[in-house]
């Protein structure tokens, strides 16, 4: 039902009541990730958060191996944590006094990714979680968010980047259009 309908926040509503304590796995439930993945693009701030808050619910993947490059000990056999970090940006209020605090976050969130070692299952939720933050009307947050979604595209590799610069291209190209 969900993944039919993933942006009705009444429905993601009592999905979330019912499957409290559940855990997903991306190999078994891959398709809800991607139909909720959707949901991040978006000009809503409920939407967004009752979002991440069921794909916390997925199982947290660690850090992988990355073939050409040494890998930091702090990310070596740990867990990747950037969708909780996801959560805890969109749950942050915005105006200066937090200002820091976000820019911290994202700034948390382009480490993952220019270490190149995120899992390939969190790039395009985090694309377009990135993407969505552009509608939050906070100019200091901009190019943060910027450098974050050029970290993606740049430690990305193979089909998942080539789906990636696809994706942004076919963006970019809309946004042209519309102005």
């Amino acid at each position: 039902m969900v993944i039919e309908n993933p942006s009705n926040i009444h429905l993601l509503r009592r999905f979330a009541q019912k499957t409290v304590g559940s855990t997903f796995s991306f190999g078994e439930h891959g398709g809800l990730a991607q139909a909720l993945r959707t949901n991040l693009m978006k000009n809503s701030t409920q939407l967004r958060q009752q979002t991440l808050v069921i794909l916390k619910r997925f199982e947290t993947l660690k850090f992988v191996d990355v073939a050409d490059r040494e890998l930091s000990e702090h990310f070596k056999g740990q867990f990747c944590e950037c969708i909780q970090l996801m959560e805890d940006f969109e749950k942050t209020e915005v105006g200066f006094a937090f200002e820091k605090n976000k820019l911290m976050q994202l700034q948390r969130l382009a480490v993952m990714f220019n270490s190149g070692a995120v899992p390939a299952e969190y790039l395009e939720i985090c694309y377009d979680f990135l993407i969505g933050c552009l509608w939050i009307k906070f100019a200091p947050l901009f190019a943060s968010v910027h450098s974050c979604v050029g970290a993606i595209v740049r430690n990305t590799t193979g089909e998942t980047r080539q789906k990636l610069v696809e994706k942004h291209m076919k963006l970019v190209r809309t946004l042209s259009l519309l102005s």
